[in-house]
């Protein structure tokens, strides 16, 4: 018995370090990829939040960045139109930019994903749905592609299907965003904005090109939006963020055997659950520092909760 919880226990620590650590995210590029945030500093003031005019400003850097990409979430009610039960659920979605495929290197495993011009102003109602959903929904059945489901009463062709590992920003279904570049009112902040640094470019050495872009969007823009006075770019590594900090917390109960007393299998639960918290937290759009939903946080309160002996979590340290 003991044997069997050892090896069950085990199991479960190497699904967790392999989805949440070693394997981030499907692609290469997805490891690279940041958050920017905009830092107010005359008004004291952080945001993760971008306007159209002002994403277009960032889009055009190309010294650090192999380019970037944005994004705005939505929770639709999404009804499958096309079978006999339409089974009614909200799910998660993202409107999205085109280039989000190509900058992740991300190829439809079934159908293909949307083009540059169709997301633009007028284009049409297309979807991309996710492995996750195409499977509970459709039963991987690759006859899905064309056909009409509906996103809070709006119907959208579905014409692809995303790689199983494929989850970024905890998104179901994506569809076009169609910005309008001519949009000018930048104090309408509704976009997550991404980048993805060349390869060899740390996030740190991307901001000397973020700071001049800055510099020159403020003197640009400063005098009809007081707000850019001291304006900021400040890139976060999205991988290191969600995933650094909780390398004590996984490294600690790798070095223990769960033993047959079940509180603390338990605490393997509570670890697993702890886990599944930050899977979801890593695809929010904004910085969590502070949060008590922070999924640093909440490893920082895992470990406080638990209770394995010294020697073991010492091991566990060790071997990290």
């Amino acid at each position: 018995m003991t044997l069997a919880l050892g090896i069950g226990a085990t199991a479960v620590l190497f699904s967790i370090l392999d989805g949440a650590y070693i394997r981030f995210g499907q692609t290469e590029q997805a490891n690279r990829a940041v958050l920017l945030t905009q830092r107010f500093t005359k008004l004291n003031s952080d945001t993760a939040l971008f306007s159209p005019a002002e994403y277009f400003d960032i889009a055009g850097l190309h010294e650090s960045f192999d380019g970037f990409f944005a994004l705005s979430h939505f929770n639709p009610i999404f009804t499958d139109t096309g079978g006999q039960v339409e089974n009614p659920e909200r799910v998660p979605a993202i409107r999205a930019t085109a280039n989000i495929f190509q900058l992740y290197g991300i190829a439809p495993i079934v159908g293909r994903v949307f083009t540059t011009a169709e997301d633009t102003p007028g284009g049409s109602n297309i979807a991309v749905l996710t492995y996750r959903l195409w499977n509970r929904r459709f039963g991987r059945n690759p006859a899905v592609i064309g056909r009409i489901i509906q996103l809070d009463g709006v119907s959208y062709t579905i014409i692809g299907i995303t790689p199983r590992r494929f989850q970024q920003w905890g998104a179901d279904i994506l569809i076009p965003l169609r910005l309008d570049s001519a949009a000018s009112n930048r104090a309408e902040r509704t976009l997550t904005v991404a980048g993805i640094p060349k390869r060899g470019v740390s996030p740190s050495q991307t901001e000397k090109e973020l700071q001049v872009l800055a510099r020159r969007v403020e003197g640009e823009y400063g005098g009809a939006n007081p707000e850019y006075a001291g304006l900021l770019y400040l890139p976060i590594d999205i991988r290191s963020a969600v995933v650094g900090d909780l390398r004590t917390a996984l490294y600690i109960p790798a070095g223990c055997r769960c033993p047959a007393s079940s509180d603390r299998c338990d605490q393997y639960r509570e670890l697993a659950a702890s886990t599944r918290h930050v899977a979801r937290w890593r695809n929010r759009s904004t910085p969590c520092a502070g949060s008590h939903t922070c999924p640093r946080n909440t490893a920082s309160s895992w470990l406080k909760v638990s209770h394995w002996p010294p020697s073991r979590a010492c091991w566990g340290l060790r071997s990290g």
